[in-house]
């Protein structure tokens, strides 16, 4: 699918539910629908689609970037005289009544945008409602195509490697700082674009779902989790995997057992027409029946693409039924707050035939000489 039938996807979707306008900013929804992916400024950059034709509004900074853009309109402002012009002339440019129909006063706008830019396009269009763009936006991303697909298998394969040259660095005395630049360092030399995130947690710390690297040293009797992702050709990855420095304990190996179990039962559940929250009862049913119910604190999975976290999320609640082409990760985890955490995640693209792991890398918890 080329960009233009991308954007002709949105248009269709703005016809049949009634939207005159959208708004789409810096960040992954310009990078799908345009292929543009600009480090994101207090400079105003909008995509702006009517039902029936599109502007796109950038600072100068930009203006050579753009020249070849393969969109209808372009509208260029300088830094000395500020958008508030450039962003009504692209409006009337716009001719935002739908033909043969009274003008659709509505207009979504790409949830990632900044506030000051959804400012400024409120006082530019008076009289018009604002809602958020997920309806019309959402359905393009969150079925991958086969080129998005093989771009998220080529950089979680990335990660496999990285992941691989980064366990034999992990010693004792290290501090978690130390190790995130490890992951760093060999996310450069896998071929990653960028490290997207870096998680490194030993000991108590690894029961921080979201632990921030400290300069805590890893020490005999340690837990260790790394949960990493890359970006590369503007997709992500993100997995999580879990060590020991000495000999683990009984409850940290039958711990480990639970969450491997448990991703196992996500795994078995995902198939085309299963609602997202039945993958997520699949995995929470494993740990609570071994007693661990309380410590799992949130869904199994989230979607994956050109964000980190996009939908689906697989969450009890989320009714929405799995289709064919989605990729999302699976991350069960039990987390002893205070001694250790453990979270086993994968990469998974659903197929007609149920859930393909993406990721190569094993699930065993790594042990690490003293």
């Amino acid at each position: 699918m080329t960009l233009r039938n991308r954007r002709d996807d949105l248009r269709t979707r703005m016809c049949e539910q009634g939207v005159g306008l959208t708004a789409v900013a810096y960040g992954p929804n310009l990078h799908h629908l345009l292929g543009f992916d600009p480090h994101p400024t207090e400079r105003l950059l909008l995509l702006l689609m009517s039902q029936t034709s599109e502007v796109l509004i950038v600072p100068r900074l930009h203006a050579e970037d753009v020249e070849d853009f393969d969109v209808d309109d372009v509208v260029v402002y300088t830094d000395a005289d500020g958008p508030d012009d450039g962003l009504r002339d692209a409006l009337e440019r716009l001719r935002l009544e739908p033909a043969g129909a009274s003008p659709a006063r509505r207009a979504c706008v790409d949830e990632a945008m900044r506030a000051d830019f959804l400012l400024l396009l409120e006082q530019a269009l008076g009289g018009w409602s604002f809602s958020a763009g997920a309806p019309v936006l959402e359905p393009m991303r969150i079925v991958k195509g086969p080129t998005e697909l093989d771009a998220m298998r080529r950089v979680v394969a990335l990660t496999d490697d990285a992941l691989e040259a980064i366990w034999p660095q992990i010693h004792e005395g290290m501090s978690e700082l130390d190790a995130a630049e490890v992951v760093r360092s060999a996310f450069h030399a896998s071929g990653a674009d960028a490290t997207a995130f870096c998680i490194v947690g030993f000991g108590p710390n690894s029961a921080a779902a979201h632990h921030q690297p400290t300069r805590r040293v890893l020490q005999d009797g340690d837990s260790v989790l790394i949960d990493i992702g890359a970006r590369r050709e503007g997709y992500h990855s993100d997995i999580t995997r879990v060590g020991f420095l000495g000999e683990p304990g009984p409850e940290y190996l039958g711990v480990h057992g639970i969450v491997k179990a448990a991703l196992d039962a996500a795994l078995a559940a995902v198939r085309p027409g299963v609602p997202a929250a039945e993958v997520d009862r699949a995995a929470r049913e494993v740990i609570a029946a071994a007693g661990y119910g309380r410590t799992f604190r949130h869904g199994v999975g989230h979607g994956i693409g050109l964000s980190v976290h996009e939908p689906p999320y697989l969450t009890d609640s989320n009714g929405r039924l799995l289709e064919e082409g989605m990729t999302f990760t699976l991350e069960p985890g039990v987390y002893r707050i205070g001694e250790f955490g453990i979270r086993l995640e994968q990469v998974v693209a659903v197929t007609a035939s149920g859930g393909q792991v993406l990721t190569g890398s094993g699930l065993d918890a790594v042990r690490l000489e003293l």
